[in-house]
């Protein structure tokens, strides 16, 4: 699967499909998007709130709004990548929420909840085994790869 074509797919065909399988180049065409949207979106829009003098909540709520849209393409094409890998619906999802909570908790992830001491270890912890985990789960051959 191209570029282009993973896009349309989880985009168009399969915004919010959480049946069936993705191919590992489908997902992994799709993070890219996602990852140069979000880093050019975050440019973008730092850019032009600092040009026009726009509140920093402003320039979160834009950011936020492109998070939203993102949210259920991303989801779908991870369990849909999971049921490839051979693993369930809840499994699939029990990670992904795993891994967005753990990723808010870190200083990359935008700090939002703030730990401290032991528990900024745990959260740590918690990220790095889930990010592998899912590093293993969208590398594994499946049926159509």
């Amino acid at each position: 699967m191209t570029f282009s074509q993973s896009i349309h797919s989880a985009l168009v065909n399969n915004y919010a499909n959480f049946s069936g399988s993705a191919s590992r180049s489908e997902y992994w065409w799709f993070i890219l998007f996602v990852t140069l949207v979000l880093i050019i979106g975050g440019f973008v829009i730092g850019f032009v709130g600092a040009v026009m003098s726009l509140s920093m909540a402003f320039m979160f709520m834009a950011f936020g709004v492109m998070l939203i849209a993102l949210i259920s393409p991303m989801l779908s094409v991870w369990v849909r990548r999971c049921h490839e890998a051979g693993r369930s619906t809840a499994e699939a999802v029990l990670v992904f929420v795993i891994g967005q909570c753990a990723a808010l908790a870190t200083p990359f992830g935008g700090n939002l909840i703030e730990f401290s001491g032991i528990f900024q270890i745990l959260n740590w912890s918690v990220f790095g085994i889930i990010a592998l985990y899912t590093l293993y789960l969208s590398t594994k051959k499946g049926t159509t790869n």
